[in-house]
């Protein structure tokens, strides 16, 4: 057995897990300080000698699974016993929904960002 090797390999794990951290701390605060975190999206931020800093910004949503169940049944009835449903949202169905109609699902709808990442593009030359 190899000790030498898996000692390597485990502080190589270890350092791995540091640098994942340390990226994630720095990506968040970045992003905090440079771009809208409220919008979801790409947005570009322009650097000095033409590089590009691109941030992806995911929003995630999901349904209250009780209250979606009461407005389904007000729609239809069903034995919830014999009938598991769970309700996902179409999100490019939502995203085209008027202000009016999105009021009603946003009563049942938590919205929250989710996990940003980052892109920095060398400039074209």
């Amino acid at each position: 057995m190899d000790y030498v090797k898996i000692e390597a390999w485990r502080q190589a794990c270890a350092a791995l897990a540091k640098a994942k951290e340390d990226e994630i701390k720095l990506r968040k605060s970045i992003i905090e300080e440079s771009f809208d975190t409220s919008t979801e999206g790409t947005q570009n931020l322009s650097l000095d000698g033409g590089w590009t800093l691109t941030a992806k910004q995911p929003f995630t949503r999901s349904l209250d699974q009780k209250m979606a169940a009461i407005v389904y049944e007000r729609v239809k009835e069903f034995n919830p016993s014999l009938i598991k449903i769970k309700y996902e949202l179409s999100v490019g169905e939502y995203r085209n929904l008027d202000d009016a109609t999105r009021v009603g699902i946003d009563a049942i709808l938590t919205t929250k960002p989710g996990a940003a990442s980052l892109e920095l593009i060398p400039p074209k030359y």
